[in-house]
């Protein structure tokens, strides 16, 4: 019981401080970046520009896979990665292929937001289950 609830508290913490950490840099880029992409680069980077708020937000959400994948090495389910990897890749691919003819570079966007989302919510139940079953199976030995 007690590592259940170390190892609960340190992916509290992981997710609390990588959130932030994430929003924090997201936050302070979000702010310049279009500027600064103009401005270094010139008027014909003006698409780019606009493609840089979705793509610093699609960053920014890459903290809770971190976490995940770092939750479930802890627990010793690695290969969980390559399941949560195998979930979001095809509806990445999927979504792409499905939009892309209508919505073109915002396909990829979408895209890439769903299949991060799915991969995020779905470890953060599998990895509670995964971590409370090899707790109670290694506490036994």
């Amino acid at each position: 019981m007690a590592r259940r609830c170390l190892a609960s508290t340190y992916s509290s913490i992981a997710y609390k401080w990588g959130g932030l950490l994430c929003a924090m840099l997201a936050s302070m880029m979000l702010a310049v970046a279009d500027r600064f992409i103009l401005g270094a680069s010139g008027p014909e980077f003006v698409r780019a520009a606009l493609y840089a708020t979705p793509l610093l937000l699609w960053g920014a959400l890459q903290c809770g896979t971190w976490v995940s994948d770092m939750v479930q090495r802890g627990s010793n389910h690695p290969w969980l990665i390559a399941v949560m990897t195998l979930v979001e890749q095809p509806i990445r691919i999927g979504l792409a292929v499905l939009l892309l003819k209508q919505l073109q570079i915002y396909a990829l966007i979408i895209a890439y937001f769903a299949g991060i989302l799915t991969k995020e919510i779905l470890s953060y139940f599998v990895n509670g289950r995964s971590a409370s079953a090899s707790v109670s199976t290694s506490g036994s030995h």
